[in-house]
């Protein structure tokens, strides 16, 4: 059983961590092997979040207050707050992990930036491409004009080269 200092100091904690997350899911685990769930904590904390089991009171008192209050009804049974500062790479995560353990996360709800956010965004965030992704395709759309005009204007020069080989090559 846990003393009222101590359960002070677990609201003290979460009010921590909500100040500097910007993204928090409350997902309820379906029971699974310590290992799976351990996968979990793995795959997030690649990722530069963090996963806690908490009471759902203690979480209620650490949100009044904050940006993260429309938490309040997803905060019923078994709850496992999701927490990271990436919202895009945290998603990846969560659908990595449901992937591989057969959608053993049941979505409650979740808050990115104060706002509330329902499963079919967090779908989309995380079908996304990533940053490095993107950079990749912006710099294939800007070197491809490059690349055709420098074609367009070798193309001249190198069909005159090829007429005269083919002539070279008949004796003409």
């Amino acid at each position: 059983m846990l003393t009222r200092t101590r359960k002070e100091e677990l609201v003290n904690e979460l009010q921590a961590t909500f100040a500097q997350e910007a993204t928090v899911f409350v997902v309820e685990p379906k029971p699974m092997p310590v290992e799976v769930f351990t996968n979990l904590r793995t795959e997030v904390r690649k990722v530069g979040g963090s996963v806690r089991m908490v009471k759902n009171t203690l979480a209620l008192r650490a949100i009044e207050g904050t940006g993260y209050s429309a938490l309040a009804s997803a905060l019923s049974g078994p709850s496992v707050l999701v927490m990271g500062a990436d919202s895009l790479v945290l998603s990846k995560a969560i659908k990595k992990f449901q992937k591989s353990s057969e959608n053993a996360l049941i979505y409650k709800g979740g808050v990115i930036d104060g706002q509330s956010v329902e499963f079919s965004t967090v779908q989309a965030l995380a079908d996304l491409p990533s940053l490095d992704e993107l950079r990749a395709q912006l710099v294939g759309v800007l070197a491809s004009p490059a690349a055709s005009l420098v074609r367009t204007l070798s193309a001249t020069p190198q069909a005159m080269v090829n007429v005269l080989s083919n002539k070279i090559e008949k004796g003409e």
